[in-house]
This record gives structure tokens, C-alpha cells and sequence, in this order.
């Protein structure tokens, strides 16, 4: 459980990280979901975030999610000793 928490921590400290070396802006275009995009001129209308980064946000919160499901059914079966291997 612990690892799970340390990867969407490290998720977000980098894609943090990375926002505020861009100088990103958070904008509406075309009426769709909002989003962040680069401010600077060069790259006004690019959208910020590799798909990779995104991937892997989305993955560690997922995966922080079922992890988290997984301690409270093995609580409830009442199978303790799972609860510090897993």
C-alpha cells in the first residue's frame, strides 16, 4: 500500500514539476473539457502533459484505488494476515 501511495506521490510531484517550468495556463478550448496548455508563444494552442505522464497518473491513481479496495474486502473476510504482505 505503501508503494502505491509513493507512486501517484511521485505522479504528482512530476507533472507538478513540470507545470511550473512551462508556465502552464489552465484554458477552455472548443467547448469541450477544460485543460492546461502552454502559455508560452511558441506553443500557445499545445496541450500540456505527454501521454506517457498522463498514463502514468491515471495508473498510480487506479492503482492506489484498488489497493485500497483490496485491504477493506480482506478486512471484512477478516484475513489478517494478508493485510501486511500485500
Amino acid at each position: 500500500m505503501l508503494m502505491s501511495l509513493a507512486t501517484l506521490l511521485i505522479c504528482i510531484t512530476e507533472l507538478v514539476y513540470q507545470a511550473l517550468k512551462a508556465r502552464i495556463a489552465w484554458k477552455w478550448r472548443r467547448k469541450i473539457i477544460p485543460w492546461f496548455y502552454y502559455s508560452s508563444l511558441g506553443n500557445r494552442h499545445r496541450p500540456f502533459g505527454p501521454v506517457t505522464d498522463i498514463t502514468g497518473l491515471l495508473s498510480a491513481i487506479f492503482q492506489r484505488i484498488l489497493k485500497r479496495a483490496w485491504h477493506i474486502i480482506l478486512e471484512r473476510l477478516g484475513i489478517e494476515g494478508w493485510l501486511e504482505d500485500v
